[in-house]
């Protein structure tokens, strides 16, 4: 899909993502800023309790940093806060975990191994993928250089 005209109602990145999940502008969902303090209250109506209740598996995988636990999701697999490009922890509904690697092939490849899951599932699905990358600061993957280049974390 292609949108030739669009716009955000927020271009932070939390608050951005409380406008698309609610339908509603930051100063009526309450996200309105990237502060550790102020968590996105789950308990508001989104898209994705809306197509769950139609009957869709969703999930979301990748940045989430709106400080609290997703809410209509079958399955998530977040980032803490910005998260790290380097062996990044993630947060799923069973704790924190470490993955060795690049968080950009990570987020993709959880993503495609969930896009398996459901595609012989007969069962419609929506999945978010939220990668890091575009956040400063930037940081390539390994394959992007030699490790005699530069020293890295």
């Amino acid at each position: 899909m292609r949108f030739n005209r669009c716009l955000v109602t927020n271009s932070i990145s939390g608050p951005c993502r409380a406008v698309i999940l609610t339908g509603k502008y930051s100063h009526l969902n309450g996200f309105v800023k990237n502060e550790l303090q102020t968590p996105f209250d789950g308990s508001q109506q989104t898209f994705p309790k809306l197509l769950q209740k139609a009957g869709y598996s969703t999930a979301i995988i990748g940045k989430w940093h709106l400080i609290s636990d997703p809410t209509g999701f079958d399955h998530w697999e977040i980032l803490p806060g910005q998260g790290s490009y380097y062996n990044p922890e993630f947060i799923n509904k069973d704790g924190r975990h470490t993955e060795k690697g690049y968080v950009t092939e990570l987020i993709t490849n959880k993503c495609l191994e969930w896009l398996k899951t459901m595609k012989d599932s007969g069962k419609p699905f929506m999945l978010m993928m939220h990668h890091k990358a575009p956040h400063r600061e930037w940081q390539p993957g390994l394959k992007s250089f030699s490790l005699q280049e530069c020293h890295i974390p």
